[in-house]
């Protein structure tokens, strides 16, 4: 799960980014409150603070079992925005 909302957080870090910028994660905190079974899982993240070089986000992960979602797990993170590396 935290490889899922590090994965949709950076995603959303990656929409502030512009040509020749690419994203890092700095930081992060993922909280566990359930076990994750059923058919599937959803994460949506939305960044709170952005400035010039870091941005804030957060995520939500949900497990979807016989048509009901529940919170699964809680996800804050630390994004950079970084010049991506000379090829």
């Amino acid at each position: 799960m935290a490889t899922l909302a590090d994965h949709t957080s950076g995603a959303a870090a990656g929409t502030l980014t512009t040509p020749g910028q690419t994203v890092l994660t700095v930081e992060f905190k993922v909280s566990l409150l359930r076990p994750a079974t059923g058919e599937s899982l959803r994460c949506r993240a939305e960044i709170i603070r952005a400035g010039s070089r870091l941005a804030f986000a957060e995520a939500r992960v949900h497990a979807r079992a016989g048509g009901e979602e529940r919170l699964v797990a809680a996800f804050s993170s630390t994004m950079a925005l970084v010049e991506s590396p000379a090829r």
